[in-house]
């Protein structure tokens, strides 16, 4: 039922978790950090294309966004890119110049290894691997990050196991940043988030410490003109569910993630100035978690984190 396919974009392999009865598929660019680049899912005997995708290599790497990437050792903001731990200072690139600040990490655009693939009856599944090695400045910690990737009857799940492969206490958070989409404007779309409080910010995108009672979409309630770039703390259960909810499709985009302890208890919602999609991000830690603290992990040497999140159709 389930074969693994693979093709290119330019020199990019890319390749596609299949299920070839029902036309269900995922594909992934090893070689541009995992980058998961189409997902179509099946609901009710009816295949839908759910996330906005770079369908070329240009087109890939010119994306500022960091759309559909991995977001490793951070996800979202470190406040001028300088933080402390270990009593040492670093100073990382700052990659979104207009805020001053370090955004997103920096292996959306690093070479991963394939490590496994297999295909049966029941699932596919393809294992990525990369190695960093501490070179670059403003990040000397050594890590091992592990990404699987699985498609099969529960729909998509992507699992992240990282190792701290040094010697000194590695700082981390970790995230994904899918950007979903119905080829259509969100306003018309349903969304409930999990119970959850809203992180307060500053003009930078900064948190201040804040947080706000926020209940707008506490049920499935229509989008509207609500502006959205707003991270959020889980509130309370081990497996959160964010919905995205089609009435003219008659669908609704799950997008779940583990929420227990030391995995994704952050989340973050953005609608890009378009309104033609919008991204739902599991995180592990809050913006600007290298100097807040909040949901920081510190691995110390070998240990390891681990922690999955997924999406499916109902």
């Amino acid at each position: 039922m389930y074969t693994i396919k693979c093709d290119y974009l330019s020199d990019f392999k890319r390749i596609t978790l299949l299920n070839s009865i029902t036309g269900e598929h995922v594909s992934i660019v090893p070689s541009y950090g995992g980058n998961v680049m189409t997902m179509v899912l099946d609901n009710e005997n009816e295949l839908f294309n759910i996330i906005e995708a770079d369908i070329s290599k240009q087109k890939l790497v010119e994306n500022c966004c960091h759309r559909n990437a991995k977001l490793f050792p951070f996800p979202n903001r470190i406040s001028d890119g300088k933080y402390t731990v270990n009593g040492n200072t670093f100073q990382l690139a700052i990659n979104q110049k207009a805020e001053n600040n370090a955004i997103h990490g920096f292996v959306f655009d690093k070479p991963f290894k394939v490590v496994e693939s297999v295909a049966d009856d029941n699932m596919a599944m393809l294992l990525l691997e990369y190695n960093y090695d501490g070179t670059i400045d403003g990040y000397p910690f050594l890590f091992n990050l592990q990404i699987q990737y699985k498609l099969s009857k529960e729909g998509f799940k992507m699992k992240t196991t990282v190792v701290n492969t040094g010697n000194a206490n590695l700082p981390m958070g970790d995230g994904w940043h899918p950007y979903f989409s119905l080829n259509q404007l969100v306003n018309d779309h349903y969304l409930e988030l999990p119970s959850s409080k809203r992180i307060l910010v500053d003009n930078r995108m900064i948190p201040t410490g804040e947080f706000q009672i926020y209940d707008t979409f506490n049920e499935l309630t229509i989008i509207g003109d609500t502006k959205l770039d707003d991270g959020f703390l889980i509130e309370g259960r081990q497996k959160s569910v964010t919905k995205l909810r089609n009435e003219f499709k008659d669908i609704t985009i799950n997008v779940w993630q583990d929420s227990n302890t030391d995995a994704y208890n952050y989340l973050q919602i953005y609608i890009p100035p378009n309104r033609m999609s919008i991204a739902i991000e599991p995180m592990s830690c809050s913006t600007n978690a290298f100097n807040n603290g909040k949901g920081l992990t510190m691995l110390n040497s070998n240990e390891k984190f681990e922690a999955s999140c997924g999406v499916f159709l109902s």
